[in-house]
């Protein structure tokens, strides 16, 4: 393992994966979730994505050995995510929040916030893994560079939550 190919990486995936540390706390803070239960819901919250960010890399690594063209589609994916990003204007929204939905179904703050804190970071996932795949192919470096990576935006979680 090449340890540059690992910071690179690393860096990558905290720099594009930063603005989930907000979106997170506005979820906590949303669903009222109590300070007793926040770090047990930020830390559930984290496995599910490290999990499902692991699902989406070994099936990129395998989809990407099988179908090298595949880079050109993920490359087409981070300007599109780029465009959107950059088109994007007024984020506000009256229809109901998944937020909202899940609650329906599951009754639980507790529950919603932990499904939407992996859910949330697997979204913002789409642009960082292809990220960390033009840097290497190499799917253990990807997830080791991701696992660092929520680690320390746990820890950047709470900066955000004490400036909040």
């Amino acid at each position: 393992m090449n340890i540059s190919t690992l910071i690179s990486c690393t860096f990558t995936e905290l720099a594009l994966s930063a603005d989930n540390v907000m979106v997170w706390a506005l979820i906590i803070r949303q669903l009222g979730i109590s300070a007793r239960m926040e770090r047990r819901v930020l830390a559930a919250g984290i496995a599910i994505a490290f999990v499902l960010r692991y699902a989406a890399i070994t099936a990129g690594s395998v989809a990407l050995e099988r179908y090298s063209w595949l880079t050109y589609v993920l490359g087409a994916v981070l300007v599109w995510t780029g465009i959107g990003i950059a088109r994007s204007g007024d984020d506000s929204d009256d229809s109901p929040g998944i937020a909202e939905l899940l609650t329906r179904w599951f009754k639980s703050p507790v529950t919603v916030a932990i499904i939407a804190l992996g859910v949330t970071d697997l979204v913002f996932a789409v642009d960082s893994i292809p990220a960390s795949f033009g840097i290497t192919r190499d799917a253990n470096v990807i997830a080791l560079a991701n696992a660092i990576a929520l680690g320390a935006l746990w820890f950047m979680y709470r900066v955000v939550t004490t400036l909040m």
